[in-house]
């Protein structure tokens, strides 16, 4: 096995549509499949109000990734604005590799609850054939199959598997409405009180709501393999937003009209409620098409991650800052294979210590959101100290800042009697600079690898 250092941009092999499927495909996953339900569940039709604000969080968050995927097109995505934000060459170095590296880790909790609730519902589903853990590992080795085989097979498979899990959710929904289901009709009662749970509830739902979202940026890692990606990065987020939008209010809607979240509560709560649900609206024939929703979704997902995930891990180290096997590709189908396996271990670990979904979704969200506070600051910063570089996306500044205010509420009201877990996923941004700081003291200066480049 040999590193492949000497071609420093992937080939570029996709459109826009290929964009929308990866952040469809990552969004549109099993978690928030089984996250809707649970915040129907807790909020009652409060819960579109709660979706409606996801959106629009995530919507601004997108305006700032799209603009610094095109300002710096290469696959390192947070780890490379990151760099290009600062022109001190250690503090560039230091914080573009210690948030490159937390955002690799933070995938591990992400991921743990993709599978998880993946997981759960196919065992469900078949009435309970084979363990959670082992359905968990068969939906990682078929994504990591599908991206080892390169980038163009990843996105092919995931054309499939998107179309194949909005379809489902949305013919749930207006099934539903028409009153095809075995429930009875749609009625618009429930939708007479959007407060029936209270403000508290609302509250409680809101990381299921904004991780309704969560992911578009999906996309830009793999900007290095975009065709014209000033043009098919943000055509293809706005897309993949506007779908997914569509595809929960519908399904949302026409739902918890039928199948009311007061008077069937239990149902939409636990780690796999979309199979009670479907269950009850259609019976076996409706499990049967959630499960296969679940499991298009959860591979969708993790597959997408596996092409997104290696490639900062790659991008870190073919510049230096992780060992340099780690930028090994595979000659024929261009796809950084060593990364691939290492970030299987940090998708599948947590699985061993929980798979309670909602649990780890709201890990996951809190570190995430994290993220965002990051990229938001550093697209601002940008503003101020480089205006001369070229912006082919371009938000008014005062939508970033709306950005910050709306994700600061969310961490505030969302996390209330449970901030230790904003406190671990600020810990793991500092597992991640620790490591840098380490890193860089062990190898030294690593500027021979072009880290020290400004902003071109």
């Amino acid at each position: 096995m040999t590193t492949d250092n000497s071609s420093k941009k992937m080939s570029g092999k996709i459109g826009w549509w290929g964009v929308a499927a990866s952040a469809i495909g990552l969004v549109v996953a099993s978690t928030t499949f089984a996250g809707d339900f649970n915040g129907y569940g807790t909020a009652g039709v409060g819960y579109i109000l709660v979706l409606l604000f996801g959106f629009v969080v995530n919507l601004f968050v997108m305006l700032a990734y799209a603009e610094l995927a095109t300002m710096f097109p290469k696959a390192g995505q947070i780890y490379e604005y990151t760099k290009q934000g600062f022109e001190n060459h250690k503090t560039a170095i230091f914080l573009a590799t210690g948030v490159g590296t937390a955002y690799w880790l933070i995938f591990g909790l992400v991921f743990a609850a993709e599978v998880s609730a993946g997981a759960h519902a196919i065992h469900d589903t078949l009435g309970g054939t084979g363990s959670v853990m082992f359905w968990v590992i068969v939906i990682n080795l078929v994504a990591i199959l599908f991206n080892m085989r390169g980038l163009k097979t990843a996105v092919i498979a995931e054309t499939i598997l998107v179309i194949t899990m909005v379809s489902i959710r949305v013919f749930m929904g207006l099934a539903s409405f028409s009153g095809l289901s075995q429930a009875g009709s749609w009625s618009v009662a429930i939708f007479t009180d959007p407060l029936t749970f209270g403000l508290a509830g609302v509250y409680s739902a809101i990381t299921l709501g904004v991780w309704a979202f969560i992911g578009l940026e999906f996309a830009t890692p793999l900007v290095e393999e975009v065709r014209n990606p000033q043009k098919n990065i943000p055509k293809g987020m706005t897309a993949g937003i506007l779908i997914i939008l569509f595809m929960a209010l519908t399904m949302g809607i026409g739902i918890i009209g039928t199948v009311s979240p007061v008077a069937y509560n239990e149902a939409y709560l636990g780690n796999a409620p979309q199979i009670v649900i479907a269950g009850i609206l259609f019976g076996t024939t409706g499990e049967v098409l959630a499960g296969i929703a679940s499991f298009a979704a959860t591979l969708g997902g993790v597959n997408v991650a596996y092409a997104a995930i290696p490639r900062v891990l790659y991008a870190m180290s073919r510049e230096g800052l992780w060992p340099e096997f780690l930028s090994w590709k595979h000659p024929e189908y261009d796809s950084p294979w060593v990364a691939i396996w290492a970030t299987a271990v940090i998708f599948i670990t947590p699985v061993f210590i929980s798979s309670q979904v909602v649990a780890l979704i709201n890990a996951a969200t809190a570190v995430w959101l994290l993220s965002y506070v990051w990229v938001l600051l550093l697209v601002l910063k940008l503003r101020h100290t480089h205006p001369e570089i070229e912006r082919p996306i371009r938000t008014n500044v005062l939508v970033y800042g709306a950005g910050l205010v709306l994700i600061l509420f969310t961490l505030w009201k969302a996390y209330q009697g449970a901030y230790n877990i904003v406190l671990i996923a600020i810990g793991i941004f500092a597992v991640g600079h620790l490591y840098s700081g380490a890193w860089i003291k062990l190898t030294g200066d690593p500027s021979a690898k072009g880290i020290s480049e400004a902003a071109d």
